[in-house]
């Protein structure tokens, strides 16, 4: 260390700069490598159009979003309407391939609420959200 107290003051800050930027990159560092990426949810009409390649939809059967979409003047819901799949009954098929990220699921938002409990229950964890957009 320097004799004179100007270069021990300039020493001292280097240390105490070098360890903030240190300790900074270490905290990030842990923070990008424990944390997974989240995958694009589908938030809206327009984004599940988007992704038409890579997911599928698909409604219930005995559905009034089935009615609705067949009576729909505009073009984005027509295509939602031409390629969706129809189910008879939520199966754990259709939930495994949701959960997979291949497959919306489209309903009421009780009725996903009640599904999303009951799979948290099942399998504690987390792995549906709902989209931000009403649908109709």
């Amino acid at each position: 260390l320097p004799m004179a107290d100007s270069g021990r003051l300039i020493i001292g800050t280097w240390w105490i700069v070098v360890l903030v930027v240190v300790t900074t990159y270490c905290g990030n560092l842990v923070a990008f490598l424990t944390f997974p990426k989240m995958d694009k949810v589908v938030a809206s009409v327009h984004d599940l159009l988007e992704r038409k390649d890579v997911l599928s939809w698909g409604i219930p059967d005995a559905s009034y979003i089935k009615t609705l979409l067949m009576a729909a003047d505009d073009p984005m819901l027509q295509e939602v309407y031409s390629r969706m799949q129809l189910h008879k009954e939520l199966t754990p098929a259709v939930i495994q391939l949701v959960r997979d990220g291949r497959h919306a699921y489209i309903q009421s938002k009780t009725r996903l609420l009640y599904v999303m409990k009951s799979q948290f229950h099942a399998t504690n964890t987390c792995d549906f959200s709902l989209g931000s957009e009403e649908f109709m």
